[in-house]
């Protein structure tokens, strides 16, 4: 690895906060929802709010489970950048790519954009999608595709 390479990981923590926040939830719901009989607590588990905060804690879970092993990673170098998983590495050079656009895309109902950049390889059809905002660093990932987007311009 040479001194100019950065890598970027994804940004995982909204998974656990979200399981967090749901275990809380479910445990608060379940006591209030059960009683304490003759010195024993029973927990009311067949509540539709309960299953549903159970579904929502176990789906979690599998994502982030799932997130966690594929190991995402976009490491990113002075004239190429590599997209790496635990299942293959793809490494892009600066002489494959035929453009970069950085846009914004605007997800549901909120006001505010969300960034993404689309690279347009020259020997593929279909463009390779980063949003930034789901990695760690996003800010410096994204100065460093601006980087590489500087560079194709000058070597043109």
């Amino acid at each position: 690895m040479n001194n100019t390479e950065k890598i970027f990981t994804p940004y995982l923590e909204f998974y656990w906060k979200f399981i967090a926040v749901c275990a809380v939830l479910l445990l608060f719901i379940s006591l209030t929802r059960g009683s304490i009989e003759e010195g024993t607590l029973t927990l009311k588990l067949d509540d539709p709010i309960v299953i549903l905060l159970f579904f929502f804690i176990i789906f979690s879970s599998i994502a982030f489970l799932y997130a966690t092993f594929k190991g995402r990673t976009i490491i990113v170098g002075e004239d190429y950048f590599i997209l790496k998983s635990k299942f293959g590495n793809k490494k892009v050079e600066i002489n494959e790519i035929d453009s970069i656009k950085l846009g914004r895309e605007r997800l549901f109902q909120f006001k505010e954009k969300l960034r993404i950049i689309k690279i347009k390889l020259k020997n593929k059809r279909r463009l390779i999608r980063i949003r930034p905002s789901s990695f760690t660093e996003d800010q410096e990932l994204s100065e460093s595709i601006l980087n590489l987007k500087k560079l194709i311009k000058n070597n043109r």
